[in-house]
């Protein structure tokens, strides 16, 4: 062991114990361990596959450096019983526990413990209290941010198109949207674009349940007379008008309608008795006042006994531009009127016609 010069202050140059074993290399300021050419200020050399370095408070702690095998160097505890912690001063960061799982923020697994989790199994588990969990910020182009595989093969993914517009899908079947509009538009995520006409809603044995519009549709074309904003079912209550009888009663008195667009189908049916006043028989109640133009407007009368309590046994039914009434009209133009007391007499019909 040469020494060339020893002083109050220490060693003043090199020392080589043990043919490389420690080395100092005084004119370098460097320290050699297992070499006695040190390169950087601590070197520490093995040429075997074996620990490097060993370092124990010779209680439960203990860290190795391990030069496992060719081209790997491991940093690891003493014991699998030990998880690896990093952080700053007495303060924990990031953990490497027991099974072999990362975990940053957190000391232990589950979605429940804040902070990120990088299981030894391949999964991704983040938990954040009132902020975003997950950001993927793709830059400059358009395409997949996020992509969805099985079995190595894509399945999905969700992506940017424009720039703004976000969409999700698989293949040829996906939604774009667009918040400028905003719409919901189909959109192709292998072709990378919108699409017209190609993506259907469901299908014959996988069907949606209830659709429910604030607006309308278009149904098989594009264009204002495509518009359908309107289809309805519901009750309606019809009343012989008072002028036609002093008084009136109802066994049977209801009806039912259909509207489709503007289109109403009202269904009537009564049976009833009354007394004759002589006056013009009105029936009131339509649920929706007719159009104000000349739209044909019809009845069929499926059955009547008129001629017991009308001036006419065949009326004709006519409905007036914006009216919620049917009047009766006899053969020579004239309204027809009630004649004689009604008794148990009835009156079915159907309307047809265009809703104001």
């Amino acid at each position: 062991m040469p020494i060339s010069t020893i002083s109050t202050g220490g060693i003043a140059d090199s020392i080589n114990i043990d043919n490389g074993t420690l080395v100092v290399d005084g004119v370098n300021n460097r320290v050699g361990i297992g070499t006695s050419s040190p390169t950087k200020p601590l070197t520490v050399f093995t040429s075997a596959a074996t620990d490097s370095a060993r370092f124990t408070d010779n209680t439960n702690s203990e860290l190795f450096i391990k030069h496992s095998s060719v081209n790997l160097l491991t940093l690891a505890t003493g014991s699998t019983s030990q998880p690896m912690a990093f952080g700053q001063g007495s303060t924990e960061h990031m953990r490497i526990d027991t099974s072999g799982n990362l975990l940053v923020g957190k000391t232990s697994t589950g979605l429940a413990n804040q902070g990120a989790e990088f299981s030894s199994t391949g999964q991704v588990k983040g938990t954040a209290p009132n902020q975003v969990v997950g950001y993927f910020n793709r830059t400059s182009s358009d395409g997949s941010i996020l992509e969805f595989r099985k079995d190595n093969t894509t399945v999905g993914s969700i992506g940017v198109k424009d720039g703004t517009n976000a969409y999700i899908g698989s293949g040829a079947s996906g939604f774009a949207f667009a918040s400028s509009g905003p719409t919901i538009t189909p959109y192709n995520t292998t072709a990378n674009n919108y699409t017209d006409n190609t993506v259907d809603l469901g299908n014959s044995f996988n069907r949606f349940k209830d659709l429910y519009l604030s607006g309308g549709v278009y149904l098989g074309g594009i264009a204002a007379a495509n518009y359908l904003d309107d289809y309805e079912e519901g009750t309606w209550t019809p009343v012989i008008d008072s002028n036609a009888f002093s008084s009136i009663t109802y066994s049977r008195q209801f009806g039912t309608y259909t509207k489709v667009g503007n289109l109403v189908t009202a269904y009537i049916t009564l049976q009833f008795s009354g007394t004759s006043v002589g006056g013009n028989f009105r029936i009131n109640g339509l649920p929706f006042a007719t159009a104000n133009d000349n739209t044909a407007k019809g009845m069929f009368i499926v059955y009547s006994s008129a001629s017991t309590y009308l001036d006419d046994g065949n009326p004709n039914m006519y409905i007036g531009p914006t009216q919620t009434y049917i009047r009766a009209y006899k053969s020579d133009g004239n309204e027809a009127n009630s004649n004689a007391n009604a008794s148990s007499d009835w009156f079915e019909g159907v309307v047809v016609y265009n809703a104001a």
